[in-house]
């Protein structure tokens, strides 16, 4: 929520040669499947540097394909380096 309510003073200070780094990323070290697409899609959508905390070569499959996700790392390495931004906000409400 807060990055979402601030974007706008973030994206000037995010570019080539100053990059936003909200850390390594956890895929593999306790994460569910959902967290770590959803991890993986804010990092490339900050253009993060995607640093991992785990080794491939004993990760899960499904996890190792979020990691490995060719069009996702293309979008966090855009050379414009362009910020992506919340544009629209849905909430999914949940009948009990």
């Amino acid at each position: 929520e807060y990055y979402m309510e601030n974007q706008e003073s973030f994206i000037p200070f995010h570019g080539p040669g100053q990059w936003f780094d909200p850390d390594m990323l956890v895929i593999g070290n306790g994460l569910s499947l959902e967290e770590s697409r959803t991890q993986m899609a804010i990092w490339a959508i900050w253009s993060a540097p995607l640093i991992m905390s785990n080794d491939l070569r004993v990760l899960e499959q499904p996890l190792r394909e979020i990691l490995q996700n060719k069009k996702v790392i293309l979008v966090d390495q855009d050379p414009l380096g362009v910020m992506g931004k919340m544009v629209i906000k849905v909430r999914k409400i949940i009948n009990a």
